[in-house]
């Protein structure tokens, strides 16, 4: 399992000699490098190497970490690289390496290595080499080099990328507002709300909703194209072979029905009842007053079935645009910056949000559309994951932690009287209640995080510069939770399962710095015999 199972005191503990960025000390002398997500063993590389090449290795790392040159991940990553490199040449040469080498680097590249990024990483480590040794790898040339780049970028189904995954659910909420408010307001027109608030709601993709005929809407009162009462919409299928007729309709309600009755009625005015089924849904023009106009507009379809619909770019630059509008942000990153809108992201979303409510991959294939089930089992791995992790937590907005390393220590008499405590409930234990569960205390009026979990969520309170730790406070258990979520992102035999996105162990992780950075604090403090009790604010 990958994943670090030592006690936090031992890892506090370490004899420290060089520095990583992410706060650990280590003994270059050592074989086993700790650092904050998992251990690094050089003593894996000895079947393979020469003790003049493991020394060389060595102190490239040690140069790399020493001048924080390199995140903690990296370092792991580029050992990894560095790991497959020497065994799987080896093998290959049956012999124990004492150098690299341009035809090394050849023939490794001929039998592609497991792993993301693997071959980039080997590169770096070589530049690494050379920016404290010039004259370090003298068989290695600039051509072999530039063979190792990045393998072709890999689009997850699902991330947690600030700016391209799903939609958390307090950035749902912001939009829903800042949009009804707009088109209550008469700001948006029925047809600008329309081409926002359908793949919002349905997940299409543009170029389905861009083909999307008045045939695909059925609304008794203007368009009974069935003999079913309940107003429904459906709309083409894309990469799959299948046509409109076998696509499902879907109920539509609420305040989208309402815009689309409205719409449908200026839409259809002096058009003949007999031409109404083969007619685009949205035109390029748009209706009167709708996007408004620099006296451009722009060329409709030309698709064969489809011609005179809007095209797939021009609804998308239709969507974007008018969320943009908004001007609205997200403290997402932790930091506020505006929000980014793109179709993929809203079907993303609603795929998501149908996992969390248990709909199965084949449920949520068929609603977006897919050829293949296989495409939406991530969302529900993704799902199950969530609940693993207790949804409420694992969707929460990081703030800064840099203020991390100021937070004052303080005794449980100042948290009684001065502060707001913040509880674990997690770490909480009937026989040890006092110690585990107060992890500290702040000045938590008004805080979103402090007031919605009513002080039960840690984490991002480690972060908070308003965040008081406990003197007494043990972080133990919290760290062992951490460790059983990071569990479930690997399968059964420890290796890492490629259906979840990195960034969510990269969340998991920056939980674990916080832990440890608050420890180190703690234990500083203590160690120190610092006044604890002092107020910054008295």
């Amino acid at each position: 399992m990958n994943s670090n199972n030592k006690k936090l005191s031992e890892i506090i503990a370490v004899n420290r000699n060089i520095k990583s960025r992410s706060g650990f000390d280590i003994d270059p002398s050592s074989n086993i490098w700790t650092l904050y997500s998992k251990s690094i063993d050089f003593g894996q590389l000895e079947p393979f190497i020469t003790n003049y090449l493991l020394e060389k290795i060595k102190k490239i790392f040690t140069f790399s970490i020493s001048g924080n040159k390199l995140s903690d991940n990296s370092v792991i990553r580029i050992f990894n690289s560095v790991r497959d490199f020497v065994r799987c040449t080896s093998s290959q040469t049956n012999s124990i390496l004492d150098d690299f080498s341009d035809d090394q680097i050849l023939q490794w590249l001929d039998h592609p290595p497991a792993g993301t990024n693997y071959p980039a990483m080997l590169k770096i480590f070589i530049y690494h080499g050379r920016k404290s040794d010039p004259d370090i790898f003298p068989n290695v040339t600039d051509t072999s080099l530039k063979m190792l780049r990045n393998p072709e970028k890999t689009d997850y189904v699902v991330t947690l990328d600030p700016e391209k995954g799903p939609w958390l659910e307090g950035e749902v909420a912001i939009q829903d507002k800042a949009i009804e408010e707009a088109y209550a307001k008469g700001q948006w027109t029925d047809e600008k709300y329309l081409i926002v608030q359908l793949p919002r709601h349905y997940g299409m993709r543009p170029g389905s909703l861009s083909r999307m005929k008045i045939s695909d809407v059925h609304i008794p009162s203007i368009n009974p194209i069935m003999d079913d009462p309940q107003p429904q919409i459906r709309w083409p299928f894309e990469k799959n072979d299948l046509s409109i007729h076998q696509a499902h309709f879907w109920p539509i309600g609420g305040s989208v029905l309402n815009a689309m009755e409205a719409y449908l009625a200026q839409r259809l005015i002096g058009i003949p009842k007999a031409e109404w089924y083969k007619l685009p849904l949205f035109t390029p023009k748009g209706l009167p007053g709708s996007f408004g106009s620099n006296g451009l507009i722009p060329e409709p379809s030309k698709e064969i079935g489809y011609e005179g619909h809007a095209t797939e770019p021009h609804i998308e630059k239709r969507f974007k645009a008018a969320l943009d509008s908004l001007g609205l942000t997200t403290s997402r990153s932790g930091e506020e910056k505006k929000m980014v809108y793109n179709f993929t992201r809203e079907r993303h979303t609603v795929a998501t949000r149908k996992a969390l409510k248990g709909y199965s991959a084949a449920q949520i294939g068929l609603f977006l559309g897919h050829a293949s089930e296989a495409s939406c089992q991530s969302y529900v791995d993704l799902a199950t994951l969530c609940y693993q992790l207790r949804d409420p937590k694992f969707f929460r907005l990081m703030d800064k932690y840099g203020d991390l390393w100021r937070n004052p220590v303080v005794s449980r008499e100042i948290i009684e009287t001065k502060l707001d405590p913040v509880i674990s409930t997690e770490a909480m234990t009937n026989n040890n209640l006092e110690d585990v569960a107060l992890i500290g205390g702040g000045e938590c009026q008004g805080c979103p995080i402090h007031d919605e979990l009513h002080g039960s969520e840690p984490w991002p309170c480690l972060s908070c510069h308003k965040f008081q730790i406990y003197e007494n406070a043990d972080f133990q258990l919290l760290w062992d939770i951490l460790n059983l979520r990071k569990s479930h992102l690997y399968d059964e035999n420890g290796n890492w399962n490629n259906r979840f996105d990195p960034d969510v162990m990269a969340q998991l992780q920056r939980y674990e710095a916080m832990i440890i950075g608050a420890e180190m604090r703690r234990q500083d403090a203590v160690n120190a015999k610092l006044p604890c009790g002092g107020y910054e604010n008295e």
